[in-house]
């Protein structure tokens, strides 16, 4: 296991990380996608839209990182109420 994966437990254990993609400015993609056994642009998808995440693959990154896995179960859904809302309009068919 790459030990830059051990410094993101404490950061998210005191709050330094609060959303998913947060993890990310810390540790390079690959690494965590290298340990989950994920294709990089797989990761990339779930950094972007991290609702794709099943509840097992939150556990999972738990485990890699450290952290009980309803921590990134929360991570995660952090981002998604942090991202933007559009209104979209459709204008006629």
């Amino acid at each position: 296991m790459d030990p830059r994966l051990t410094s993101i437990a404490p950061l998210i254990k005191s709050g330094h990380i609060k959303v998913f993609s947060d993890i990310f400015r810390i540790i390079p993609v690959s690494i965590l996608a290298r340990e989950l056994k994920f294709n990089y642009n797989k990761m990339k998808g779930i950094i972007n839209n991290p609702g794709r995440l099943s509840v097992e693959e939150c556990y999972k990154i738990g485990e890699v990182l450290g952290v009980k896995g309803d921590k990134v179960v929360k991570l995660v859904e952090g981002q998604i109420k942090k991202a933007p809302v559009h209104n979209y309009v459709f204008k006629g068919l």
